[in-house]
């Protein structure tokens, strides 16, 4: 008997890891999550939607990988953050509304050390672990009230950004 490229067992990993990002989106209100996968999809993406989430599975050079995102701001910590001076959070200045509903703010840490984000006056401090291949950290602060918020790495001096918060 021959079996196609993709396989029954490459199948229920993919839609176990999505089940798995889809549950993890829901119960820890990320914005981003991504699970690499060993093996290969083929070419087309799949994508499912609803009106809050999207989840979608691609396919890249001898991996899968599925993601989903939630409508809020999210930030990035990128890969190599911590030992070069050059990168900053991404983007490093967003906006949010809180009539809009929009008022959470998300970071997602794709280094592989661990990051703080630190608010004004200690308003918040987050905590990321370092990314792996097949984890990648996040935290989210919900903002109240309107105003500027300047937000730092307390060990990283040159990541910080700016939040702001309308009415």
């Amino acid at each position: 008997m021959k079996h196609d490229r993709l396989g029954k067992r490459s199948i229920t990993a993919v839609f176990t890891a999505a089940l798995v990002a889809a549950a993890i989106v829901v119960i820890l209100g990320v914005s981003y999550v991504v699970i690499v996968l060993p093996g290969s999809l083929g070419t087309s993406p799949t994508t499912y939607s609803s009106t809050s989430t999207t989840l979608s599975i691609n396919s890249g050079e001898g991996c899968a990988y599925v993601t989903c995102a939630i409508k809020n701001a999210t930030i990035s910590i990128p890969v190599g953050a911590a030992i070069n001076p050059d990168f900053n959070f991404d983007p490093n200045s967003v906006t949010v509304s809180i009539s809009a509903g929009n008022n959470t703010v998300i970071w997602v840490n794709l280094d592989s050390s661990v990051q703080e984000v630190v608010g004004p006056n200690g308003l918040f401090n987050l905590t990321l672990p370092g990314a792996s291949p097949f984890f990648v950290a996040s935290a989210k602060y919900v903002f109240t009230t309107p105003g500027t918020y300047v937000y730092t790495d307390p060990y990283y001096s040159w990541l910080n950004g700016t939040v702001t918060v309308v009415s």
